[in-house]
């Protein structure tokens, strides 16, 4: 799991194990509207690289604003495409690799937010 806040990831990882408590689970914090994108490449692929099987990924990561687009900064529509659109190709890509090797089906499921039907700001 890969998030940025590591309570967050501590509480959904304590929920898994309670379902299965054999499953293994791994967490990663990351701020992908923070972090430089060459080194949080570099980080998770190393990270992920260490992990035996993936079996599934999922892209929830996503921030929005409800401002109208011509109040925005620069560097608020640079968030928004980080960590909505950058963060999900590259997670997909680093672990693909790690898939591809899975005797196993593997899935990749990537959730969005009502903004992907009813684009915001208006």
């Amino acid at each position: 799991m890969i998030g940025r806040n590591t309570e967050k990831l501590k509480n959904v990882e304590n929920q898994i194990l309670e379902i299965d408590s054999t499953l293994k689970t791994k967490t990663i914090v990351v701020d992908f509207e923070k972090d430089n994108p060459k080194s949080l490449h570099e980080a998770l692929n190393s990270q992920i690289e260490e992990i035996k099987e993936i079996s599934i990924l999922i892209n929830s990561v996503g921030i929005s604003d409800c401002n109208p687009s011509e109040t925005q900064t620069f560097s608020e529509i640079k968030a928004i495409i980080d960590v909505n659109c950058y963060s999900q190709t590259l997670l997909t890509n680093l672990v693909l690799k790690n898939m591809e090797k899975r005797e196993k089906k593997s899935m990749i499921l990537s959730v969005s937010s009502i903004f992907g039907i009813t684009p915001a700001p208006y």
